[in-house]
Protein backbone atom coordinates (compact mmCIF):
# COMPACT_ATOMS: atom_id res chain seq x y z
CA UNK A 1 0.00 0.00 0.00
CA UNK A 2 1.48 3.27 -0.96
CA UNK A 3 2.59 5.49 2.10
CA UNK A 4 0.23 8.65 3.03
CA UNK A 5 3.26 10.39 4.48
CA UNK A 6 1.04 11.37 7.41
CA UNK A 7 -1.53 13.15 5.53
CA UNK A 8 -5.16 13.65 7.04
CA UNK A 9 -8.18 12.12 5.87
CA UNK A 10 -11.40 13.20 7.60
CA UNK A 11 -14.18 10.40 8.50
CA UNK A 12 -18.06 11.54 8.76
CA UNK A 13 -19.86 8.68 10.10
CA UNK A 14 -22.78 7.37 12.47
CA UNK A 15 -25.69 4.88 13.14
CA UNK A 16 -28.49 5.92 12.23
CA UNK A 17 -30.97 5.92 15.33
CA UNK A 18 -34.55 6.35 17.03
CA UNK A 19 -37.33 7.84 14.96
CA UNK A 20 -34.89 10.76 12.89
CA UNK A 21 -32.99 7.65 12.04
CA UNK A 22 -36.04 5.92 10.38
CA UNK A 23 -35.45 9.07 7.29
CA UNK A 24 -32.26 7.49 6.78
CA UNK A 25 -33.46 3.92 5.54
CA UNK A 26 -32.90 1.69 4.23
CA UNK A 27 -29.23 1.30 6.13
CA UNK A 28 -27.36 -1.71 7.26
CA UNK A 29 -25.50 -0.79 11.18
CA UNK A 30 -23.21 -3.98 9.88
CA UNK A 31 -22.29 -2.58 6.88
CA UNK A 32 -21.58 0.72 8.60
CA UNK A 33 -19.03 -0.45 10.87
CA UNK A 34 -17.10 -2.64 8.19
CA UNK A 35 -16.90 -0.16 6.00
CA UNK A 36 -15.72 2.35 8.76
CA UNK A 37 -13.00 -0.04 10.89
CA UNK A 38 -12.08 -0.71 6.77
CA UNK A 39 -11.39 2.86 6.43
CA UNK A 40 -9.35 3.67 9.50
CA UNK A 41 -7.27 0.65 9.37
CA UNK A 42 -6.32 1.19 5.45
CA UNK A 43 -5.67 4.50 6.68
CA UNK A 44 -3.55 3.94 9.64
CA UNK A 45 -1.68 0.94 8.03
CA UNK A 46 -0.98 3.42 4.98
CA UNK A 47 0.81 5.76 8.15
CA UNK A 48 -2.01 8.47 7.33
CA UNK A 49 -3.83 9.93 9.81
CA UNK A 50 -7.90 10.18 10.65
CA UNK A 51 -9.63 12.90 11.46
CA UNK A 52 -13.15 12.61 13.24
CA UNK A 53 -15.90 14.35 15.36
CA UNK A 54 -15.77 11.97 18.46
CA UNK A 55 -19.24 10.23 17.94
CA UNK A 56 -19.86 7.88 20.78
CA UNK A 57 -20.18 5.37 18.32
CA UNK A 58 -17.60 5.40 15.76
CA UNK A 59 -14.82 6.28 18.24
CA UNK A 60 -14.62 2.76 19.85
CA UNK A 61 -14.39 0.71 16.37
CA UNK A 62 -11.53 3.39 15.46
CA UNK A 63 -9.68 3.31 19.24
CA UNK A 64 -10.12 -0.66 18.43
CA UNK A 65 -8.32 -0.68 14.88
CA UNK A 66 -5.54 2.09 16.33
CA UNK A 67 -4.96 -0.81 19.37
CA UNK A 68 -4.61 -4.05 16.69
CA UNK A 69 -2.26 -2.13 15.10
CA UNK A 70 -0.48 -0.37 17.86
CA UNK A 71 0.15 3.18 15.79
CA UNK A 72 0.31 5.56 18.13
CA UNK A 73 -0.12 9.51 17.24
CA UNK A 74 -2.29 9.11 14.26
CA UNK A 75 -5.85 9.84 15.24
CA UNK A 76 -7.09 13.67 15.52
CA UNK A 77 -10.50 13.86 17.19
CA UNK A 78 -12.80 16.60 17.93
CA UNK A 79 -14.70 17.26 20.78
CA UNK A 80 -17.12 20.64 22.40
CA UNK A 81 -17.14 21.21 25.17
CA UNK A 82 -20.79 21.33 25.13
CA UNK A 83 -20.18 16.98 25.25
CA UNK A 84 -17.04 17.43 28.32
CA UNK A 85 -19.49 15.65 30.98
CA UNK A 86 -20.38 13.26 28.56
CA UNK A 87 -17.31 12.14 26.77
CA UNK A 88 -16.90 8.41 26.18
CA UNK A 89 -14.25 6.24 27.79
CA UNK A 90 -13.36 5.24 24.56
CA UNK A 91 -12.59 8.50 23.18
CA UNK A 92 -10.68 9.29 26.55
CA UNK A 93 -8.49 6.01 26.05
CA UNK A 94 -7.72 6.82 22.49
CA UNK A 95 -5.39 10.20 24.11
CA UNK A 96 -4.43 7.95 27.55
CA UNK A 97 -3.14 5.01 25.10
CA UNK A 98 -1.07 7.34 22.50
CA UNK A 99 -3.06 6.69 19.60
CA UNK A 100 -4.04 10.04 19.09
CA UNK A 101 -5.37 13.98 20.25
CA UNK A 102 -8.14 15.00 21.55
CA UNK A 103 -9.01 18.51 20.23
CA UNK A 104 -11.68 20.31 22.33
CA UNK A 105 -13.83 23.49 20.72
CA UNK A 106 -15.34 25.83 22.22
CA UNK A 107 -18.72 25.65 24.20
CA UNK A 108 -21.84 27.83 22.40
CA UNK A 109 -25.26 28.55 23.55
CA UNK A 110 -26.74 25.63 22.64
CA UNK A 111 -25.99 21.99 21.46
CA UNK A 112 -26.58 22.90 17.71
CA UNK A 113 -24.52 26.06 17.51
CA UNK A 114 -21.04 23.82 19.82
CA UNK A 115 -21.37 21.31 16.84
CA UNK A 116 -21.32 23.69 14.12
CA UNK A 117 -18.13 25.01 16.33
CA UNK A 118 -16.89 22.25 16.03
CA UNK A 119 -17.33 21.28 12.63
CA UNK A 120 -15.90 24.68 11.15
CA UNK A 121 -12.64 24.27 13.24
CA UNK A 122 -12.15 20.99 12.51
CA UNK A 123 -12.30 20.86 8.87
CA UNK A 124 -10.06 24.49 8.46
CA UNK A 125 -8.22 24.56 5.47
CA UNK A 126 -5.02 25.02 7.51
CA UNK A 127 -5.39 21.01 8.50
CA UNK A 128 -4.34 19.72 5.23
CA UNK A 129 -6.74 17.03 4.00
CA UNK A 130 -6.58 14.93 1.43
CA UNK A 131 -9.93 13.27 1.37
CA UNK A 132 -13.24 12.99 3.25
CA UNK A 133 -14.90 10.27 3.41
CA UNK A 134 -18.71 9.85 4.52
CA UNK A 135 -20.49 6.70 5.77
CA UNK A 136 -23.77 6.00 7.27
CA UNK A 137 -25.02 9.21 9.57
CA UNK A 138 -28.30 11.20 9.35
CA UNK A 139 -28.57 14.87 9.22
CA UNK A 140 -25.00 15.59 10.63
CA UNK A 141 -23.14 13.52 8.05
CA UNK A 142 -24.75 15.86 5.14
CA UNK A 143 -24.39 18.56 7.33
CA UNK A 144 -20.31 17.74 7.23
CA UNK A 145 -20.41 16.93 3.44
CA UNK A 146 -21.48 20.57 2.63
CA UNK A 147 -18.99 22.08 4.99
CA UNK A 148 -16.25 20.26 4.01
CA UNK A 149 -16.78 21.78 0.25
CA UNK A 150 -17.00 25.04 2.09
CA UNK A 151 -13.80 24.88 3.99
CA UNK A 152 -11.91 22.20 1.37
CA UNK A 153 -12.80 23.06 -2.43
CA UNK A 154 -10.34 21.16 -3.87
CA UNK A 155 -10.46 17.84 -1.62
CA UNK A 156 -12.29 15.13 -2.79
CA UNK A 157 -15.32 13.96 -1.33
CA UNK A 158 -16.23 10.18 -1.25
CA UNK A 159 -19.56 8.62 -0.19
CA UNK A 160 -19.52 5.23 0.29
CA UNK A 161 -23.55 4.69 -0.39
CA UNK A 162 -23.43 0.41 0.66
CA UNK A 163 -24.07 0.86 4.04
CA UNK A 164 -26.97 3.25 3.55
CA UNK A 165 -28.25 6.22 5.60
CA UNK A 166 -27.29 9.61 4.84
CA UNK A 167 -24.36 8.96 3.07
CA UNK A 168 -26.45 6.91 0.25
CA UNK A 169 -27.90 9.89 -0.74
CA UNK A 170 -25.08 12.34 -1.30
CA UNK A 171 -23.84 13.70 -4.77
CA UNK A 172 -21.50 10.50 -6.13
CA UNK A 173 -19.62 12.70 -8.55
CA UNK A 174 -16.69 12.46 -6.94
CA UNK A 175 -17.12 9.31 -5.73
CA UNK A 176 -16.76 8.01 -9.08
CA UNK A 177 -13.83 10.15 -10.11
CA UNK A 178 -12.10 8.70 -7.02
CA UNK A 179 -13.30 4.85 -6.95
CA UNK A 180 -14.11 3.92 -10.95
CA UNK A 181 -15.81 1.37 -11.53
CA UNK A 182 -15.47 0.07 -7.63
CA UNK A 183 -18.17 2.81 -6.80
CA UNK A 184 -20.60 0.59 -5.95
CA UNK A 185 -18.17 -2.02 -4.65
CA UNK A 186 -19.63 -3.55 -0.86
CA UNK A 187 -16.32 -5.45 -0.09
CA UNK A 188 -14.92 -2.28 2.01
CA UNK A 189 -11.57 -3.59 2.90
CA UNK A 190 -10.85 -3.73 -0.70
CA UNK A 191 -12.21 -0.47 -1.03
CA UNK A 192 -10.95 1.27 1.48
CA UNK A 193 -7.30 -0.26 0.46
CA UNK A 194 -8.28 1.10 -3.28
CA UNK A 195 -9.19 4.51 -2.04
CA UNK A 196 -6.15 4.89 0.41
CA UNK A 197 -4.09 3.96 -3.10
CA UNK A 198 -5.81 6.47 -5.39
CA UNK A 199 -5.13 9.44 -2.64
CA UNK A 200 -1.86 8.70 -2.01
CA UNK A 201 -1.35 8.53 -5.85
CA UNK A 202 -3.04 11.77 -6.38
CA UNK A 203 -2.52 14.08 -3.30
Amino acid sequence: MTALRHRRIFLSASFPSGKRGTRFEPFDPGAIADAVTAVARAVLLAKGRLLFGGHPTITPLVLMVASELEIEGAVDVFQSQWFAGQITRETRTLEEAGFGEIHWTPERATREQSLETMREVMLAHDRKLIAGVFVGGMEGVREEFDLFRRFQPLVPRVSLAGPGGAAARLPMDETRSVLGKHVESRRYPFLASFLVNRLAETA
